[in-house]
């Protein structure tokens, strides 16, 4: 939805805004660019999106003590 969109602009530039004032041992940040062929991209797409299950899975499992952000982006830069 479009709306949402907005919604996760917001949000993260709120979010990079609340990781610069995060203690370090309270984050884990991780951002690399490299060169590859487009069954690269699509291998990681892959594999990124069984992560996500696999989180969805950890997370309904868990007790709601404490909230975190995770924020991935993989696109095509040219």
């Amino acid at each position: 939805h479009p709306l949402m969109r907005a919604h996760q602009s917001f949000l993260r530039s709120l979010s990079l805004s609340h990781l610069s004032r995060t203690e370090e041992e309270d984050r884990h940040s991780f951002m690399v660019t490299f060169s590859g062929e487009p069954e690269t991209f699509r291998a990681i797409k892959e594999s990124f999106q069984k992560m996500i299950q696999e989180s969805e899975q950890k997370v309904r499992a868990s007790k709601n003590t404490n909230t975190y952000q995770i924020t991935f982006d993989l696109f095509k830069w040219l």
